[in-house]
């Protein structure tokens, strides 16, 4: 018995987690990445989204620092395993697995990624992914040290 009301209470913790989680997103989107072009402008641009990776995981990461969040980093990916036809136009010919990497926001066992849409439409919006997720997607995925 003493299991059972454990796992509904993990249940119940983790929704509301998550629900929690996509308002705070929301309200991060609706605030201005530079003049005139909201974060959410982002998710659905290739354009946009291209090589702001870094920057906007970072104001992510400060945004829900302020919001109270804890157990926040910085992932860096590499070697991309989809297929990049759909991705910017620059990627497509400078892509270099070596040096260029993708950055997303680690909270807990989730990862956000706003900017995946430089690399396919079907990437657009926010993505929120498993590490297994994660794994399928990039040959290379390293967890940068929490930042204070």
């Amino acid at each position: 018995m003493q299991q059972l009301r454990r796992t509904i209470q993990k249940i119940v913790f983790e929704s509301v987690t998550q629900l929690s989680l996509q308002k705070d997103l929301n309200d991060f989107l609706k605030s201005e990445f530079y003049d005139g072009v909201s974060y959410k402008d982002l998710t659905t641009s290739c354009d946009l989204s291209k090589g702001n990776c870094d920057d906007v995981s970072e104001d992510l990461i400060d945004f829900l620092k302020q919001r109270g969040y804890q157990n926040i980093n910085l992932v860096l990916m590499r070697g991309p395993k989809f297929n990049m036809d759909d991705a910017h136009s620059e990627w497509k010919q400078h892509w270099n697995p070596e040096t260029n990497y993708h950055a997303v926001v680690q909270i807990g066992n989730k990862y956000i990624d706003l900017t995946a849409s430089q690399f396919s439409p079907k990437f657009s919006g926010i993505l929120i992914l498993s590490k297994e997720q994660l794994e399928k997607m990039w040959n290379s995925i390293d967890t940068l040290p929490q930042s204070q």
